[in-house]
């Protein structure tokens, strides 16, 4: 599986708040892949190319973001693929998150958090990039 450095695959339902992500990312440089449901996220996934960053909405039509994480670590799809999960609700058990869960954000979130998250995230991993989306 490849891995591609500067793309970000937003799984989330609202088709509002779907746009909005793809078009914030964008602007910052990404190249987004846009999934409504975890199993149209896990096909995206399986198709071989690796986004470098998942943003997952908590509560899916069809599974939520713990359900889909164990799909995917089930399925041996994006299996390093790190993943950012946003929530409506207080998101318990922080401590108890897989290892590829390298944050969350409570919702409604400011764009600047979300471009600071991933900044950090960023610098924590040289390997991603967010140069010009191809």
């Amino acid at each position: 599986m490849q891995v591609e450095n500067n793309k970000i695959l937003v799984v989330e339902d609202y088709p509002e708040m779907s746009d909005i992500l793809r078009i914030v990312l964008e602007n910052a440089g990404f190249s987004v892949t846009c999934a409504k449901t975890g199993e149209e996220a896990l096909v995206a996934l399986r198709q071989g190319k690796s986004p470098s960053l998942i943003v997952l909405d908590n509560m899916l039509p069809d599974m939520t973001a713990l359900g889909f994480l164990e799909k995917k670590k089930n399925e041996a799809v994006g299996q390093n693929v790190p993943v950012m999960i946003c929530s409506a609700t207080n998101f318990t058990g922080n401590s108890l998150l897989p290892r590829e869960v390298v944050g969350v954000l409570r919702k409604p979130f400011q764009i600047s958090e979300l471009l600071g998250a991933i900044s950090k995230f960023k610098s924590a991993n040289p390997k991603v990039s967010s140069g010009p989306a191809h």
